[in-house]
């Protein structure tokens, strides 16, 4: 495929299907990879989707009802062609994508690279060890966006590493990733204390709605994370949580917290760490 290029898949069922989506777009001339209707593909068994170059975009495949491997990922922004960059996930749902297993550890979405983007999908139903949609981090910053997803019925799991959206890891904690994390709906997303865990510097997470979802925004790692504008609504619910903040300079501002319980010791919970 060239730049400006749409590859039509045709609608029906795949199973067992591994797609390969490679190649060099530009901007304004993206080449993508589409349903022939939105939702009129759907993929299951052990199917799964790598995105791997520059200007890229999916949109309107549909994951449901297959079953991925331990370590792996159902979409994954990284293939042949190394890490993608400036390349977009949209209107594809993932749901009961889920090993037999539910300690079986696997992922739905790795973003890889720069400048990507997830947005206006749909992830639902997710039972096993592992994060919904995770930004892995290479040293620089990535710049990707993740906005106006819809994340439902997360179960709750046995441990730690149930979380929906993660940003870095531990290692990566001193990290500017320069994340944006905005204008998702969260309905029942009770896989653990952290919803969302931030794990590196200078993301922000806003005008987002929790609804009975029984964890909490987590600023776990890194520094300057912004938490402006979101809604907790715990409408009574169990174990529902507001923002819990450990770390330094992190600008908390305009959130509404309703109702919620005291899953980390309060609606804001704030951690004071010594110096050493």
């Amino acid at each position: 495929a060239q730049a400006g290029d749409t590859s039509r898949m045709t609608n029906g069922t795949r199973i067992d299907h591994t797609i390969e989506f490679a190649g060099q777009g530009t901007a304004g001339n993206e080449i993508t990879l589409r349903a022939q209707t939105p939702g009129g593909v759907t993929l299951t068994g052990n199917s799964r989707l790598s995105i791997s170059g520059s200007h890229l975009v999916v949109d309107g495949l549909n994951f449901e009802d297959g079953d991925i491997g331990a370590q792996q990922s159902i979409i994954q922004f990284r293939g042949s062609q190394g890490h993608a960059t400036h390349s977009r996930l949209t209107n594809t749902q993932i749901r009961n994508y889920n090993p037999a297993d539910p300690d079986t550890r696997a992922f739905w979405v790795s973003l890889y690279g720069q400048n990507n983007r997830v947005d206006h999908s749909n992830f639902r139903d997710q039972t096993n060890s592992g994060v919904t949609v995770v930004a892995r981090l290479d040293r620089q910053p990535a710049n990707h966006r993740i906005d106006s997803n819809y994340f439902a019925d997360r179960e709750q799991g046995d441990d730690n590493g149930f979380e929906t959206i993660r940003i870095g890891t531990s290692e990566f904690g001193s990290t500017n990733a320069n994340v944006i994390v905005e204008n998702n709906l969260f309905e029942r997303t009770d896989g653990e204390t952290e919803i969302i865990s931030n794990k590196s510097n200078d993301n922000i997470y806003r005008y987002n709605t929790f609804r009975e979802s029984a964890g909490t925004l987590t600023l776990r790692h890194g520094h300057r994370g912004t938490v402006e504008g979101n809604f907790f609504l715990g409408e009574g619910k169990s174990r529902t949580g507001g923002i819990r903040v450990i770390g330094e300079d992190h600008p908390v501002i305009n959130n509404y917290i309703a109702d919620v319980d005291d899953r980390a010791g309060g609606a804001l919970s704030i951690s004071a760490v010594p110096r050493r």
